[in-house]
């Protein structure tokens, strides 16, 4: 899977995510307009299926890590293993924290949803609520959101944490690190907390996604369904697995985290598979561009939805008008708040240049006085 295709995946699983969040609640899908009690039914059995948004990106980032910790050798030893680990957590905080400021400043601007309210809420201690949700570790003590959406960011950093330790096993079991963690996600479910129970939701997944980048398995099946008549059949055969896929979430015939993980991989197989029809690059481009700011998407869009701007979301009436708005409207956001982490980062580089030339100025200066 090239990072083409990664981010034509991210793009489908925010799409997803909007949907999801959106109309997954019998509450909320009263809030739009319907042909018929059928379309209606569709729509929130769809909304619901979309959960598998989550899964889809758990594979992608645990395929994609794992990828570069082989290429790099992150995981020759403890020490370089800890550095990387850091640095992502770094880089994660700071595209949290710059959506919180852009958040806050627009909770004061409506007044709704103020975070000293938010963070106090059940908890008369919201100094500590608030330093928890900006280190991600909201998850790990149990304390308050700003966002309650935001519990998978205690996951990924969770994830930092134990996706080294998962690729050190596949090196001495290899793809038996699968049947395995169906067995770990058995124990975990003796654990209490939240984050363990993500744990036990994902940690399939995770397995999956790191045998699929150790063992080159979605390179491979791309050599072996090259000629046209094999990629057609491929197609019909994750096409029709996909919809059986549906057919079982809809049923609860399987456990549906157990179905939510075989789903997401149904469809990155299915997304590989066709990635390189002609016809569909526009289609691929939008999802392209919108898995580039997917991340932003993820962290705002339930501000403007639930939080901000409940009201005029759900103005648009029509579902698909309600969703394609909410898309735009994060999109936008999204890409301003890119610019503006550009911006900072333009003036904090030009802020050491200018100590750099400055400390180089002074040390040629003494060396001058030193000579004289």
């Amino acid at each position: 899977m090239d990072k083409r295709e990664s981010n034509i995946l991210k793009g489908t699983a925010i799409i997803f995510m909007l949907i999801h969040h959106l109309f997954n609640d019998k509450k909320l899908i009263k809030l739009a307009e319907f042909g018929s009690s059928s379309e209606k039914t569709a729509v929130y059995h769809m909304a619901i299926f979309f959960k598998i948004c989550v899964p889809i990106f758990v594979f992608i980032s645990a395929y994609g890590l794992s990828k570069q910790y082989m290429k790099k050798g992150i995981l020759k030893d403890s020490r370089t293993i800890a550095k990387d680990a850091f640095r992502r957590y770094r880089k994660l905080l700071y595209g949290v924290w710059t959506i919180m400021a852009v958040a806050v400043v627009a909770a004061h601007i409506v007044n709704r949803y103020l975070p000293e309210e938010v963070y106090a809420r059940n908890d008369a201690n919201a100094i500590k609520n608030f330093v928890f949700d900006m280190l991600g570790l909201s998850e790990f003590f149990g304390t308050a959101h700003y966002n309650n959406t935001w519990w998978y960011i205690s996951f990924a950093v969770l994830l930092f944490m134990i996706l080294p330790l998962i690729n050190m096993l596949h090196e001495k079991v290899g793809s038996l690190i699968i049947p395995l963690s169906l067995f770990a996600a058995v124990l975990i479910q003796e654990f209490q907390g939240t984050l363990a129970n993500y744990l036990e939701r994902y940690i399939i997944g995770v397995a999956a996604a790191v045998t699929f980048a150790r063992e080159d398995t979605i390179e491979r099946y791309k050599k072996i369904i090259s000629p046209w008549y094999l990629r057609l059949t491929a197609f019909i055969f994750f096409g029709a697995a996909f919809a059986f896929c549906y057919y079982l979430r809809s049923k609860l015939i399987l456990d549906y985290y157990v179905i939510d993980n075989l789903t997401a991989i149904v469809l990155i197989m299915l997304v590989c598979t066709i990635s390189g029809i002609k016809v569909l690059s526009p289609l691929y481009a939008v999802l392209y561009v919108l898995g580039l700011y997917s991340m932003n998407m993820f962290l705002g869009h339930t501000f403007i939805k639930s939080y901000f701007f409940k009201d005029f979301t759900y103005s648009f009436k029509k579902w698909w008008l309600i969703a394609l708005i909410l898309i735009l409207i994060s999109f936008a956001v999204s890409f301003a708040v890119e610019m503006l982490k550009k911006g900072i980062q333009i003036i904090i580089n030009k802020i050491k240049k200018s100590i750099k030339e400055k400390g180089g100025s002074d040390g040629d200066d003494m060396s001058e006085q030193e000579m004289a």
